[in-house]
C-alpha cells in the first residue's frame, strides 16, 4: 500500500480459494523380463480443467486502520488437461537393496494467457535416479535424485503487469528421501 501513502500493509488472515489437486486416471503394467530386472510403464491423464479453473485470494485484518478491510483477487488459471507418460526401471542388487531410474513426460497445462509465475508448472521431462535398501522385513530406506529440465514459456497473461513477451523458466532438481515401515 506504499503507493497511497500506508507503506506497507500486513494482513493477518489470508486465504486462497480454488486450488484443488486435479482427478487422476491412470493405467500402467510392470513386467519382470529377467530376474533382478523390473520395467514398468504408465500412463495417466490428469483433469486439471476441473480443478484449476479460477483462484482466489482473500486477505482481511490489516495491521493498518487506514487499509482496506479485505481484499479479493481473483485469477484466472483455466489450465488444460495432461497426458503424463512414465517409465521406469529396477534392478535388484541383493536381495536387500534395489536401484531404481525413471523418465516422465507430461505436457504444459498452463495456457500462455493464464501462466502466472507463483504457480508454472511448466516443466514437461523429468528423469529420476534413486535406490533403495530393506533393513529388515519392515523397515526400509529408499532415496532419489530427480531433475527437471530447463523449460521457459513465453507469455502475456492479461491480469498481471508484466506485458507481452514475459518470460518464465523452470528447472529444478530434487532430493528425496522416504524411510517406510510395513505393518
Amino acid at each position: 500500500m506504499s503507493a497511497v501513502g500506508l507503506g506497507k500493509v500486513t494482513y493477518r488472515d489470508s486465504s486462497i480459494d480454488g486450488m484443488a489437486l486435479p482427478q487422476e486416471v491412470g493405467v500402467g503394467v510392470a513386467v519382470r523380463p529377467v530376474p533382478p530386472l523390473l520395467v514398468a510403464v504408465k500412463v495417466a491423464w490428469l483433469d486439471w480443467s476441473g480443478a484449476l479453473e479460477t483462484s482466489t485470494l482473500s486477505a482481511s485484518s490489516p495491521d493498518n486502520p487506514g487499509a482496506p478491510p479485505a481484499l479479493s483477487l481473483p485469477s484466472t488459471m483455466n489450465w488444460s488437461d495432461q497426458f503424463v507418460f512414465a517409465i521406469g526401471v529396477a534392478y535388484d542388487l541383493t536381495e536387500k537393496a534395489v536401484l531404481r531410474a525413471g523418465y516422465n513426460y507430461g505436457s504444459n497445462p498452463i495456457p500462455a494467457n493464464s501462466l502466472n509465475p507463483l504457480l508454472a508448472a511448466i516443466t514437461e521431462h523429468h528423469v529420476t535416479f534413486g535406490g533403495g535398501y530393506a533393513f529388515s522385513t519392515k523397515w526400509q530406506l529408499s532415496g532419489a535424485v530427480e531433475y527437471s529440465f530447463n523449460n521457459a514459456v513465453t507469455y502475456q497473461n492479461p491480469e498481471l503487469p508484466f506485458g507481452s513477451g514475459a518470460e518464465e523458466e523452470n528447472e529444478s532438481i530434487a532430493a528425496h528421501v522416504m524411510l517406510s515401515r510395513r505393518w
